[in-house]
């Protein structure tokens, strides 16, 4: 956006990711390790087919911080 202010212009769609990657809420930590991956902000925690929350990567960097 700071580069290129004409963004605001945009529909919100166009910045979106369309595909929602989801993980169950037992998942072990190796798999939340995707979130450092480019291009994933965060991951959506599932119970089955309901929404349990989500976890970005400061999320998951505080976590792992505090257990230091």
């Amino acid at each position: 956006m700071f580069e290129n202010p004409q963004h605001f212009n945009e529909p919100v769609t166009k910045a979106m990711e369309s595909h929602l990657v989801t993980v169950p809420v037992d998942a072990p930590l190796p798999q939340l390790m995707e979130i450092f991956k480019p291009r994933h902000g965060g991951r959506s925690f599932m119970k089955g087919s309901e929404f349990q929350g989500l976890v970005t990567r400061i999320d998951l960097l505080n976590w792992l911080r505090r257990r230091v």
